[in-house]
């Protein structure tokens, strides 16, 4: 009977250090990976939005599988090679809009492997770089948008959105007084913005400068 456990559960080592050793990895390649995925910086910036919950609870589990499929490879080719397949079909199944999260998910991998090998310092400095460089792109984030300006006159909003907006690109700008049965003509163009973009802080911008006539204001991402 003891024969047929051993074979069941293989060669792995059940002892009690074994797996306090593999839990305090995974649980610093968990923590580390939330520092990454969470954005905890953006609680201070009051332009940057909290990212996702789904996505930042997805790369602390991915930091801590990285750990766990460290120990689990060990020096397997075969193993490694099975479980690159799996991880490509797993990539390839989801859904990943901003390459940012895509990075930031081969970072969260790198983190937990580190933690895998027991590297802690080197998992450590890797995260404390990585959170540095995030939030110093976060600071400095901007997003090409296409704004709608619905005005009156658009040619007389024009000048004022370019001084307020430089470098804007001009999709569609109406000429002469709105069409029969409207109210307004719409301005459309293209902006860099800061992160978020949202149509309260560019109104907030206009009443600002004393942009005359913008009656409603959209964005598009």
């Amino acid at each position: 009977m003891p024969d047929l456990f051993t074979d069941a559960l293989g060669e792995g080592t059940l002892d009690a250090p074994h797996l306090v050793q593999l839990f305090l990895r995974m649980t610093l390649a968990s923590v580390l990976g939330a520092c990454v995925a969470y954005r905890p910086w953006r609680r201070f910036m009051g332009k940057a939005r909290k990212p996702p919950i789904q996505g930042a609870q997805s790369q602390t589990l991915v930091a801590a599988a990285g750990a766990l499929l460290v120990v689990v490879i060990g020096d397997s080719v075969a193993r490694a090679f099975g479980l690159v397949g799996l991880g490509a079909f797993i990539r390839f199944r989801s859904l990943i809009s901003d390459p940012r999260d895509a990075a930031a998910l081969l970072i969260v991998i790198g983190i937990g492997m580190a933690c895998g090998l027991g590297l802690p310092v080197m998992a450590a400095g890797g995260t404390a770089f990585v959170c540095l460089l995030l939030a110093v792109l976060d600071a400095t984030a901007k997003k090409r948008v296409r704004v709608s300006l619905y005005t009156p006159d658009a040619s007389l909003v024009l000048p004022h959105v370019a001084a307020i907006f430089p470098g804007a690109k001009v999709l569609d700008l109406p000429n002469g007084k709105p069409e029969a049965g409207k109210e307004t003509n719409k301005l459309v163009l293209e902006a860099d913005l800061e992160v978020p973009a949202d149509a309260a802080s560019i109104r907030r911008e206009l009443d600002a400068k004393n942009v005359p006539g913008v009656t409603r204001i959209a964005i598009e991402e």
